[in-house]
């Protein structure tokens, strides 16, 4: 409730005077979580907030801390910046929470926030204790969690089929078709077979589970028919 508290005075300076009035009490809310099951799942999860390019920290993520901390067995900040040269000085927002969970990776691994997978890779080797899961989120984007979402497979906020929006911006870059081929033909690679066949085996299992493919059908069959891909800031 505190950190509820934080927001409502910082949304206040926007004079939206019947915020307050709206909030309900604290003993209904608590109520009102604990009947929410999804909110329960969250608690055994890290949530990893990934910054594209280095950032002045006195904006907006102390308001993410207090969106997030409540819910989550821990929120981790990632990014290619050093949070002790930042200035947290700004009185217009509530200050930054300690401990502040940050995890350092350099501007060239980051690249431009397109290997932003490497934040949830260093969070998962943290190995976490009393944590089940890991959600990713860039710092422009809110993670809706108390929808249902179902915590045992890999979710992408959009973009697992392409419907009727056609291949995406991407699709046509370094970053679409060209990775894609360029991740078949390493998965091919017999040198690199032992590394990836648990990864393989896993992805037809749940291929198969979905009915994605039919029995005859395997991972390379359903990656090569180039169909699938996904976009997203979660």
């Amino acid at each position: 409730m505190r950190d509820f508290d934080d927001l409502i005075q910082f949304c206040n300076t926007a004079n939206y005077t019947t915020l307050y009035q709206r909030v309900t009490s604290f003993v209904t809310l608590a109520n009102l979580h604990a009947n929410i099951t999804q909110l329960n799942r969250v608690l055994e999860t890290a949530l990893v907030i990934i910054c594209n390019h280095p950032m002045n920290l006195t904006y907006g993520y102390s308001i993410l801390q207090r969106l997030y901390t409540p819910y989550f067995g821990a929120v981790v900040f990632c990014g290619s910046w050093y949070p002790q040269k930042q200035n947290f000085n700004n009185t217009a927002i509530p200050p930054l929470q300690y401990p502040f969970n940050y995890i350092h990776i350099t501007p060239k691994e980051m690249h431009k926030g397109y290997n932003g997978e490497i934040c949830m890779i260093k969070a998962y080797e943290l190995r976490l204790r009393n944590i089940k899961g890991h959600f990713a989120v860039a710092d422009d984007a809110i993670l809706n969690f108390w929808q249902p979402i179902k915590l045992d497979m890999v979710f992408h906020q959009r973009g697992t089929k392409l419907a009727n929006i056609g291949k995406g911006p991407w699709w046509n870059s370094a970053l679409g078709e060209e990775a894609m081929k360029n991740t078949i033909s390493m998965l091919k690679d017999k040198d690199n077979g032992k590394t990836y066949q648990k990864l393989i085996e896993e992805y037809q299992r749940r291929l198969l589970q979905r009915k994605m493919i039919s029995e005859s059908e395997t991972v390379f069959t359903e990656l090569q028919r180039m169909k699938n891909w996904t976009i997203s800031d979660v």
